[in-house]
């Protein structure tokens, strides 16, 4: 299944966290978002980053998630610490918006 541009919420789009962005995990690890993905099975569109200490595992969370509060409380589950310079240095932002 080919994603188009009718079948991308552009809701979803404008809250793209923006690759090299620096978050707070609400327990406390540092990361840095690398690029977005949409999930094979489902089209989701999932966040990609890595932690910025130890080891650098790269990990993956669905967008509502990466963007939603924890357990329906106030506190958001990732912060921004620090926004990347404006670049065209995103080749998957740039893939993601031609979908």
């Amino acid at each position: 299944m080919t994603t188009t541009d009718e079948e991308v919420d552009p809701v979803n789009m404008s809250s793209l966290p923006r690759v090299g962005s620096v978050m707070r995990h609400f327990k406390g690890g540092v990361y840095r978002v690398v690029g977005h993905a949409f999930h094979t099975e489902n089209e989701e569109m999932l966040v990609l980053y890595r932690c910025t200490s130890g080891p650098a595992t790269l990990w993956a969370r669905p967008l509502a998630m990466f963007n939603d509060s924890v357990n329906g409380t106030a506190v958001p589950r990732f912060r921004l610490l620090e926004t990347p310079q404006d670049t065209d240095d995103d080749p998957l932002g740039e893939d993601v918006q031609r979908l």
